[in-house]
């Protein structure tokens, strides 16, 4: 009895952790949905009154006026700047890939546990669950921008008689989209995946200024973007993108190999993958 009192209380107060826990970061993603109104509504204030003034100047014909005109608009980009560099500082497309993968991590364990309390929660509780999971995954889906990103960072070029990491991203995704029964194994796309991101990193340490021996995914990720990140990418975050690297690399795509996993594990696996590569291909020069 005492046992079972212990549980409870471990219990209750699990879940109250967790209540907690998911509050604080509902109120910070309605606050950031607040800032970006704020952004959304300034910028369009902007656009809106520079169109104007771009039609309104072509009934103009008086010298002194234009300069004048000019001279506002002029005083207004000086203005700006500092506070657009702050903004930029701010990283949103690095932000929401980051929070995007975090999220998408903490799914796979969601489904993972939820699967486990299936026969408690019902049929219909676990089947609306996974839907939402389903379609939040799906928004979620980043493999047109990692495309033109890859191209960018010219990963679409084969070395010797290997695929190029473009051609095994493309891969990994149309083996997921063209699965025509459940006898289809994941590891049809979830290798290719991981090839990719091992090319893509086998690539990059070559183009190194500073050539130095790594071991360790982590490591080799950390040693690409100390030497080739954009200013603004800070240590601490070229770390956290070199754990989840690691993770993903080592663990999520590895595991697939071994054991067989559902389709909504498949395709978390591969949009986790996917937001995690722009990440990584975004915080390159």
């Amino acid at each position: 009895m005492e046992q079972k009192d212990s549980q409870d209380h471990s219990t209750t107060e699990a879940k109250k952790r967790l209540s907690s826990t998911i509050k604080k970061s509902t109120d910070i993603g309605n606050e950031l949905i607040e800032k970006g109104r704020e952004f959304t509504a300034a910028g369009q204030n902007i656009v809106d009154w520079a169109q104007l003034t771009g039609d309104a100047v072509k009934l103009l014909h008086n010298a002194n006026e234009l300069d004048s005109i000019s001279n506002t608009w002029e005083h207004f980009n000086h203005q700006i700047h500092p506070a657009m560099q702050e903004v930029y500082r701010a990283n949103p497309s690095w932000f929401t890939c980051s929070a995007g993968t975090s999220v998408l991590s903490s799914a796979l364990n969601l489904l993972s546990y939820f699967r486990g309390a299936k026969d408690e929660t019902g049929e219909s509780s676990f089947a609306m669950i996974s839907n939402r999971i389903k379609e939040l995954s799906q928004r979620s889906n980043e493999k047109d921008n990692v495309i033109k990103l890859l191209k960018k960072q010219r990963l679409d070029v084969c070395r010797g008689k290997n695929k190029s990491p473009l051609e095994q991203f493309i891969t990994a995704h149309e083996a997921f989209e063209n699965v025509v029964d459940d006898s289809i194994p994941a590891i049809t796309s979830l290798i290719p995946m991981r090839e990719c991101l091992h090319r893509c990193l086998a690539e990059l340490l070559r183009r190194r200024d500073r050539q130095e021996r790594v071991k360790g995914c982590d490591k080799k990720i950390e040693s690409i973007l100390l030497q080739q990140k954009k200013n603004r990418i800070d240590t601490e975050t070229i770390r956290s993108i070199a754990i989840q690297g690691k993770g993903i690399i080592e663990e999520k795509l590895t595991s697939s190999k071994q054991e067989k996993i559902s389709r909504m594990e498949w395709q978390n696996y591969l949009y986790t993958s996917t937001l995690w590569l722009k990440t990584f291909l975004s915080a390159i020069d």
